[in-house]
């Protein structure tokens, strides 16, 4: 599998769930550039094109 960071998991989780940078950036306290820059990181160690790619292929294979 991917060579995700546990906080990697965290914002994966919560994209899988349909929140956005800004409600995830509330609930793991961070601000919606970090979120975004842990985004971008993730759509590239999972090499999907985008947001959407990645969430999908998350829920595909159960990982949460």
């Amino acid at each position: 599998m991917y060579e995700l960071t546990n906080r990697e998991m965290e914002v994966l989780h919560y994209m899988t769930k349909g929140f956005n940078n800004t409600q995830i950036g509330d609930i793991l306290h961070i601000s919606r550039h970090t979120v975004k820059a842990y985004v971008s990181t993730i759509i590239r160690k999972m090499k999907s094109n985008n947001r959407t790619e990645a969430t999908f292929w998350a829920g595909k294979h159960n990982l949460f």
